[in-house]
């Protein structure tokens, strides 16, 4: 039996690829506590974001619906990829500012394959990327120590604030889904001088709320 096994590993280097991909998808579908963080001594000090309360991070994104049971992943992630989870996790603990500006600015850029997730401490931010049905928001609740600032504006959200969490979100760490969704219901919907409401595309750049504009609307996940 024993020689067998050797055999079927050993058969070709094409093989050994397929097998250690079975491995990884593996261990990503059976792990769902599998986290990753920073340690906050390392990161430069202006990389790391305010906390909500108590060292926790309150967020929001816009994504994909159903989400809160599998979580969210990083494209890193969900293609398996750890070692670039880890490699950036040693890059952004390594403190060159340079360096953690250029992570940054590749994942804002729409580089495939990011190790980061984005998410912002405005609900009206998240709006912008939860614009179709099949799309929402989601509340999120991290550790400050999962995540990293963008301290000079690189993805372009100005005082929203943009953050970027390591690896993926587990279902735990969402608290909170919206309901409804619809055009209606948006985080967008304001109230000029004269009490009309209307609905932006892009949030405003000032007079930023971390509020949502509907607490019913939400749905409080245990």
């Amino acid at each position: 039996m024993f020689s067998k096994a050797v055999f079927l590993v050993v058969i070709s280097v094409f093989g050994l690829d397929l097998f250690a991909s079975e491995c990884t998808n593996l261990f990503l579908s059976n792990r769902n506590d599998v986290t990753f963080k920073f340690d906050e001594k390392r990161v430069p000090s202006d990389f790391v974001p305010r906390a909500s309360y108590e060292g926790k991070l309150v967020l929001y994104r816009g994504d994909k619906i159903n989400l809160e049971k599998e979580g969210i992943s990083s494209n890193a992630y969900r293609n398996g990829q750890l070692d670039t989870i880890k490699e950036t996790i040693n890059k952004v603990e390594a403190g060159n500012e340079e360096s953690i500006n250029n992570l940054i600015d590749k994942h804002t850029s729409g580089s495939y394959g990011s190790p980061l997730i984005s998410a912002s401490y405005s609900p009206e931010m998240a709006q912008t990327f939860a614009l179709r049905s099949d799309e929402t928001i989601y509340r999120i609740e991290v550790d400050r120590s999962r995540a990293i600032f963008d301290r000079d504006n690189i993805g372009g959200t100005g005082e929203h604030g943009e953050i970027f969490i390591i690896g993926r979100i587990l279902p735990s760490e969402i608290t909170a889904v919206k309901i409804d969704n619809s055009m209606g219901r948006s985080e967008l919907q304001y109230t000029d001088e004269n009490g009309r409401s209307y609905i932006r595309r892009f949030p405003r750049v000032k007079d930023i709320s971390t509020q949502v504009k509907d607490p019913t609307n939400w749905r409080i996940i245990d």
